[in-house]
């Protein structure tokens, strides 16, 4: 079963409320794992955006202007987070 992103935070809320009658314990633990699933799914999208950067320079031919592949990844990783 995967939660979609609006369910995660249903779940958050949820166990955030003073109301709540789940244990505290289990309500945190719950709470980092749903915060995991967030971080995890947002680096899985900036490498897949990254990968997609990497592919348009080869295919444009610049590749070679950033000197090593190393310099090509890294140049992707901060045209992605910069919204290029």
């Amino acid at each position: 079963m995967n939660l979609t992103k609006e369910e995660r935070d249903q779940w958050r809320e949820r166990l955030s409320s003073p109301y709540t009658c789940f244990d505290a314990d289990h309500a945190d633990f719950t709470i980092r794992l749903l915060d995991a699933l967030d971080a995890a799914e947002r680096k899985a999208y900036l490498l897949e955006q990254s990968n997609l950067w990497i592919a348009a320079v080869a295919f444009n031919g610049t590749a070679s202007d950033y000197g090593s592949l190393y310099g090509l990844v890294e140049a992707a990783h901060e045209a992605v987070e910069e919204g290029r």
